[in-house]
C-alpha cells in the first residue's frame, strides 16, 4: 500500500512539473512576442531554480561522492531549446574557466522576437558560500551549497556561435557549404578493419529529442556534433560523466563507407574506417 502510494505521488509530482513547464513555456513566447525581456528573465529565473540540483556520484576513493551540475545546465538548455520561439540555445561548456568556487556558467539563447532574433545570456552561479554582505563584513550563516543560482542576463550577439566554436575547435567558420547530410549517417556502421587494442564492435549514429546528431560508440562514450560542418568532415565532442572532453572527426569515403578520427586529451589519436552495416564491401 506504501509503495502504491509513493508512486501515486510520484506521478503527481511529475504531471505537476510538467504542467509548471509547459505554462513557462507558453508565457516565455508570449514574452518573447512583446520583446517583454524583464518578464522573460523572471520565467528564465523559474526554470533555472526548478532545476538547480545537480547529480550525486562517486568520483573515486580520493574524491568521495561529488555533486555534477552539468545535467542541470544541459536541462535548462534543452528546454529553451523545445520552445517554438526559440532559434537556439548553447551553453559555455568548453568554455575555459578559473577553478575557483563557486563557479559561473552562461546559458545563450536566440530569441525570435516580432522584431528579428535577439540574442541573450543568462549568468548562473554553480554554489554558494553561505555567507552574506554586511557593509564589507562577510559572515557565514549558513553551509555551502553546490546548487545552481541565477545571478542576471545579459546582451552578447555571438555567444551561441563562439561556444560551439569552443567545444569543435576543428571548425573553421568559412565552412559552411556541407555536402554531408547528417541524417545519411544515421543506423548501425561496422569496422572494415580493426586495430588490435579494441574489441571488433561497431558504432550507431542516431538522431537526439533535439534533432542533433549522435554517435554512440559505447555506454560511456558518446559524441555530439555542431552544426557546422565542412565539405568533407564532422567534427563532434564527445562526453562521458566525470571525464575530460574528447574529439571526433568523421570523414564520408563514399555512400556506404566512412573514417572516423577518434582524440582526446592525453592518448595518442587513432582512426578506425567502418562501413555500413548489412553492405557487403568490394575487396
Amino acid at each position: 500500500m506504501e509503495r502504491k502510494l509513493n508512486i501515486i505521488l510520484s506521478l503527481c509530482f511529475i504531471f505537476v512539473l510538467q504542467n509548471v513547464f509547459c505554462q513557462n513555456g507558453r508565457a516565455l513566447c508570449k514574452a518573447v512576442s512583446n520583446s517583454d525581456f524583464k518578464k522573460i528573465e523572471r520565467i528564465a529565473k523559474k526554470v533555472i531554480k526548478t532545476n538547480k540540483n545537480g547529480q550525486l556520484y562517486f568520483n573515486g576513493e580520493g574524491s568521495g561522492y561529488q555533486i555534477d551540475l552539468t545535467s542541470c545546465l544541459d536541462s535548462i538548455t534543452d528546454w529553451f531549446k523545445r520552445q517554438d520561439c526559440v532559434e537556439d540555445a548553447y551553453w559555455d561548456k568548453c568554455q575555459m574557466k578559473a577553478l575557483i568556487y563557486p563557479g559561473h556558467s552562461s546559458i545563450g539563447v536566440k530569441f525570435r522576437t516580432n522584431k528579428g532574433i535577439v540574442e541573450r545570456c543568462f549568468l548562473i552561479q554553480e554554489g554558494t558560500t553561505g555567507q552574506i554582505n554586511l557593509l564589507g563584513w562577510r559572515p557565514k550563516i549558513s553551509k555551502e551549497k553546490k546548487i545552481l543560482v541565477y545571478k542576471k542576463m545579459y546582451e552578447y550577439n555571438g555567444f551561441i556561435e563562439l561556444q560551439k566554436l569552443n567545444c569543435y575547435p576543428y571548425l573553421k567558420r568559412e565552412m559552411k557549404n556541407d555536402t554531408i547530410i547528417p541524417q545519411i549517417l544515421v543506423g548501425i556502421w561496422q569496422m572494415i578493419k580493426t586495430p588490435i587494442s579494441l574489441e571488433d564492435k561497431g558504432i550507431k549514429f542516431k538522431m537526439n529529442a533535439q534533432n542533433e546528431l549522435e554517435l554512440i560508440v559505447d555506454s560511456l562514450n558518446t559524441y555530439s556534433f555542431s552544426t557546422y560542418f565542412s565539405k568533407t568532415a564532422l567534427s563532434g565532442l564527445g562526453y562521458k560523466n566525470g571525464s575530460i572532453p574528447s574529439y571526433c572527426i568523421v570523414r564520408m569515403l563514399d555512400d556506404n563507407s566512412i573514417q572516423v578520427e577518434y582524440k582526446s586529451l592525453g592518448v595518442e589519436p587513432y582512426t578506425i574506417n567502418y562501413k555500413r552495416a548489412g553492405y557487403i564491401l568490394d575487396r
